[in-house]
């Protein structure tokens, strides 16, 4: 059952057959009737993807018990007893099921099970989430309070033996509906981590040994977790909206054309966007969102840079002259610290504190730039295709309030989504 990895191996595993054959142990038989188990038993098959975890299944929960018992000279009954535990613990606990479980960092919401179009999302207490990790320790040690108890939820019936393949495909749908929230409203989100779970219970124990996960689990709470991703009752028919929007085929299909130079700078300042999400230090997060900027609004000419860059920010989503000159003198502080970093000007006892640059900081920066990405997508998707045409006439658009006006208008994502999906549409059920 168990194929050696090298030569050595090869002869402890030939010497340990040999001897359990002296002993008494048919280990070709019993491998031939493990072999007729999972061909003719569907339930067993599907939980057990090899002769190997069929094996120690029986061995642990039924085998050894039962030697034991009538090694100690117990009654029959109480064998037949054993036996009818086995059984109800193999057969009576539902069909074989796969489940991916995909951890929103920072996320809280307004209800224990929420689903948003055909996505379901559940909170998990600290005993489940440890149980599901493998952790014999209770409260988790890799999950501790505060980075948000809310999973992304997957589920499959039926054999799945790649498991681990399995869960990370659906990750793809888990990180597209992340995408979403990261746009939808300020605020940090994202999947640090990924945890297979089985059902019934006992698989687990088959298939999956000690702590078991992929990625990397975020430990310290974003901001002590005060400031968490909250999604409302009043949001949730909108997200909705926003998740159904981002499937149309159209939709989809315009996303996927990247041949186009504006799209491709809003993609390059998304990734870096989205990236800072992740960052636990506020002078990495800097970076990103100061590239993300750059992606959206370097002029081709380079001259005078971060001026330019902060007057194209500000012009397309300020709706009114004060929202235009805060974002213009948050975007330039933004560009004095990073400069202060990359030349190596900053004052080194603040960036020790912590106090050279903090996350509120750059939250206030996400939020300016999550909303120029926006714009600029919502530009794309209906039809604007060059890049030094959007920012040519965006800096017209400076003297002209009437071209502004109408920049504003046609890249608001609020007026695109409405002729999209109009709210009446909407079909979220909110909690289940």
């Amino acid at each position: 059952m168990i194929t050696p990895a090298n030569k050595d191996q090869e002869i402890l595993l030939r010497t340990a057959r040999r001897n359990f054959e002296g002993a008494g142990f048919k280990g070709v038989d019993i491998r031939l009737q493990l072999e007729k188990i999972l061909s003719e038993d569907k339930h067993l098959r599907e939980c057990c993807a090899n002769i190997g975890q069929l094996a120690q299944f029986l061995d642990s929960r039924f085998i050894t018990a039962g030697v034991n018992l009538r090694m100690a000279g117990a009654p029959d009954e109480f064998l037949r007893d054993r036996l009818e535990e086995f059984v109800q613990l193999t057969y009576h606990q539902g069909r074989f099921k796969t489940i991916g479980l995909y951890h929103l960092f920072n996320f809280a919401a307004y209800e224990s099970s929420l689903r948003v179009g055909d996505v379901r999302i559940e909170r998990l207490d600290g005993p489940t989430v440890s149980r599901i990790l493998g952790e014999p320790s209770i409260p988790s040690f890799l999950h501790p309070q505060g980075v948000g108890d809310y999973f992304v939820v997957a589920d499959r019936e039926g054999a799945c033996d790649d498991f681990i393949t399995w869960l990370v495909e659906f990750q793809q749908t888990a990180e597209r509906f992340v995408e979403v929230l990261k746009y939808f409203k300020d605020g940090v989100v994202h999947i640090d981590y990924a945890v297979p779970h089985f059902s019934p219970e006992w698989v687990n124990q088959t298939r999956k040994w000690g702590v078991f996960f992929l990625g990397s689990p975020r430990r310290m709470p974003y901001q002590s977790g005060v400031k968490q991703y909250q999604i409302s009752a009043n949001d949730i028919q909108e997200l909705d909206r926003w998740w159904a929007a981002y499937q149309l085929p159209a939709v989809t299909a315009r996303l996927n054309d990247m041949t186009s130079s504006l799209r491709q700078a809003d993609l390059r300042a998304a990734h870096y966007y989205e990236s800072s999400h992740a960052e636990p230090n506020a002078s990495d997060r800097l970076i990103d969102l100061t590239i993300a900027l750059e992606a959206l609004f370097s002029p081709t000419d380079q001259r005078e840079l971060s001026y330019r860059i902060c007057q194209y920010a500000s012009q397309i989503v300020g709706n009114a002259s004060p929202e235009r000159e805060a974002c213009f003198r948050d975007l330039k502080e933004l560009y004095n610290r990073r400069s202060a970093l990359m030349h190596g000007s900053y004052n080194v006892s603040q960036y020790i504190a912590g106090k050279f640059v903090t996350h509120d900081e750059c939250d206030k920066w996400a939020s300016i730039i999550r909303r120029c990405i926006l714009r600029i997508l919502t530009l794309y998707l209906r039809g604007t295709e060059d890049r030094s045409k959007f920012l040519s006439d965006l800096s017209r658009a400076a003297l002209d309030p009437q071209l502004a006006n109408k920049f504003r208008e046609e890249s608001d994502p609020q007026n695109y989504l409405n002729e999209l999906i109009p709210q009446t549409q909407s079909t979220s059920k909110g909690s289940n």
